[in-house]
């Protein structure tokens, strides 16, 4: 919530290894920076594992699981070195880097969206390239980050989720009027039919229930 000093604000929270992780961000009225904390609970207490990689981040956004490891996505800096997401380690209960970075324009770039499906992550938002354009979807394998080879739309790709342990994202084209997608291998399915008869103004957010997909938005 929001007091005199600041606003906090929970991001993400999680299960892993029975116990519950949550990240938050708090930012202070008399600065322009944030702070951001991630907490354990253990079914009896919360504890506080944040270190400085979490606490000095320039913005934490998802908690998710890949190869039995539990990573916190954000935008992270360690002195000169920069990167996208931190592993903990549950032995000392402390984080650290994992994998490069793709949002190299840390004022600009951004994630919007991140889900997590096939071992790898994937996240839309703003990311540049030293050598073209910008880009909206980007994928972790546990190592590297990549921008998408085949993204599933030209124009934008805005909003995933995850469907039958598949990648689904709603986006935009201007060559098409698809609005949700599914990733097939390498490849991305139309999933829209139905959708043609409605105005999709925008979607917030996917949850799968009982072999169903439903999707929250503005129709």
């Amino acid at each position: 919530g929001t007091t005199e000093e600041g606003t906090f604000e929970i991001v993400d929270l999680i299960q892993f290894n029975n116990d519950v992780f949550l990240c938050a961000a708090y930012t202070s009225k008399t600065s322009s920076s944030a702070t951001n904390y991630v907490l354990k609970w253990n079914g009896e207490s919360w504890s506080n594992i944040t270190n400085s990689l979490v606490a000095n981040s320039i913005t934490i956004d998802k908690l998710v699981l890949q190869n039995n490891e539990l990573l916190c996505i954000g935008k992270f800096s360690d002195q000169d070195k920069k990167f996208n997401a931190i592993k903990y380690n549950n032995t000392n209960n402390t984080w650290n880097q994992k994998g490069n970075l793709i949002t190299r324009n840390l004022a600009n770039d951004n994630f919007n969206s991140l889900a997590q499906a096939n071992n790898k992550v994937y996240a839309t938002g703003n990311f540049t390239s030293p050598n073209s354009g910008t880009y909206s979807l980007a994928i972790f394998d546990g190592n590297n980050w990549e921008l998408a080879q085949f993204p599933p739309f030209i124009g934008e790709s805005i909003v995933l989720g995850e469907y039958k342990q598949n990648v689904v994202v709603y986006g935009k084209s201007n060559f098409t009027n698809e609005t949700i997608k599914i990733s097939s291998g390498n490849l991305w399915q139309d999933i829209s039919a139905g959708l043609q008869e409605y105005n999709v103004q925008s979607i917030n957010s996917f949850a799968e229930l009982d072999g169903s997909l439903f999707a929250v938005g503005s129709f």
